[in-house]
């Protein structure tokens, strides 16, 4: 009876070994994202494990949000004391208010800024002072689908003219001109109206936003999203036969099978079109609006943060470090290869992608970094409103525009 309590005594202590334990000093960094594309998340996997294997005693312990719920999440742990030490930011209007709660560590000065594009920086700075870096640029485009275009004999088009033509062509082929996902409304919806109120409202007025959320102006008095708004429901008959019970991921699987021709999104769609499709012939056009041409939209990606630890210094400058991680040329060359998106970091060779080697050459665009957004309660408003019009099929500009003054009075 004793060997045998001896035995199982030994075998309990073996088995205590074999289980990992957190060794002594080791620290463990929260990294929170809202990152939904899974070749992302596995950029930020492999940054994880490249910074744990260089740092012994280092335990990178990532989550992932989702994008609806990711800043309410966010804002839910900063107040329970639990904040990550690493997260990321849509945008400067996000990145103030996170600034003036002190969440957010002033990273200026830091040497990782080198590394990267100086252009797109101007997102990460609250009154001259940067408090993060984007990890990427985004290209807002018109995704086409190249053998569709081939199949059905039509070109890149350069007027809005063209464009109503491409898309009467490609119906009369039996094809869906316009693969509209407004079932999601951010992923959705928004990329589809995008290129339209972003153009007439936005290329010329940066602080067009702000003045509509202060009251300064409004959208009654305003032309440019009456000309947004009647342009955009012009397109409408080219939309998905269901446009608002389609999906983004069944948006995306027409584009990739040739069941549909074109699609309104950022730089992040590549890797689901390939996923759906790895042979699939991609191209780019910005959107011809009536007045502006054809511009791609550039816009500078989510913001990476450094949590504000006053509490705990080494696990700050670790953070720190991680941070400083991301920005080097040889993680600019494996987000770009392996997120197919664009990098921040200068220098990246793009051979691999014929698609993102075209938008790094495309010969027109605009920026919209630096650019004044309204806060997350405004821009809700705004495409809440938007999309109730557009599934009731109300193409008036002054109903357009009446009720956004309506309900942003509300909220002013």
């Amino acid at each position: 009876m004793k060997k045998l309590l001896s035995f199982a005594l030994v075998m309990m202590m073996l088995m205590a070994l074999a289980v990992p334990a957190m060794a002594e000093g080791e620290v463990t960094l929260k990294w929170m994202h809202h990152f939904q594309e899974e070749p992302l998340q596995k950029w930020v996997e492999g940054r994880a494990a490249a910074f744990e294997e260089s740092h012994p005693g280092v335990k990178v312990e990532i989550e992932m949000v989702s994008n609806d719920s990711y800043l309410n999440t966010l804002k839910m742990k900063m107040a329970a004391d639990d904040a990550p030490d690493m997260f990321d930011l849509d945008n400067n209007t996000y990145l103030r208010e996170f600034v003036d709660a002190d969440y957010i560590y002033c990273v200026d000065g830091q040497d990782v800024f080198g590394e990267v594009d100086e252009a797109l920086l101007g997102d990460c700075q609250i009154d001259g002072v940067r408090y993060g870096s984007t990890i990427s640029t985004a290209a807002y485009s018109i995704w086409y689908n190249k053998e569709v275009f081939e199949k059905v004999g039509v070109e890149v088009p350069t007027t809005y003219e063209e464009f109503i033509d491409v898309c009467e062509k490609i119906q009369a082929a039996g094809i869906t001109p316009m693969a509209t996902a407004f079932a999601e409304r951010s992923i959705g919806f928004n990329m589809w109206f995008h290129p339209f109120y972003t153009n007439y409202c936005w290329k010329d007025d940066f602080n067009w936003a702000v003045d509509k959320a202060s009251g300064k102006s409004t959208f009654a008095e305003d032309d440019r999203p009456k000309k947004a708004w009647e342009e955009f429901m012009s397109t409408s008959k080219y939309w998905s036969d269901d446009p608002f019970g389609t999906s983004y991921d069944d948006a995306c699987m027409a584009i990739a099978n040739g069941e549909a021709a074109m699609i309104s999104n950022g730089t992040w769609i590549l890797a689901k079109l390939l996923e759906y499709n790895p042979d699939i012939q991609l191209g780019v056009f910005g959107y011809p609006t009536k007045e502006f041409g054809g511009n791609l939209v550039m816009r500078p990606g989510s913001i990476m943060c450094v949590y504000n630890n006053t509490k705990d210094e080494k696990k700050l400058e670790l953070t720190k470090e991680l941070f400083a991680s991301l920005f080097t040329p040889e993680s600019g060359e494996a987000f770009a290869s392996g997120a197919m998106q664009l990098s921040s970091v200068k220098g990246v060779d793009y051979s691999f992608s014929p698609v993102l080697g075209e938008i790094i050459d495309y010969p027109n665009y605009w920026s919209i970094a630096g650019f004044q957004r309204w806060g997350n309660e405004y821009e809700d408003v705004f495409f809440d409103v938007a999309m109730a019009l557009a599934l009731d099929g109300n193409a008036d500009p002054e109903a357009f525009c009446a009720e956004l003054d309506a309900q942003f009075s509300t909220i002013q």
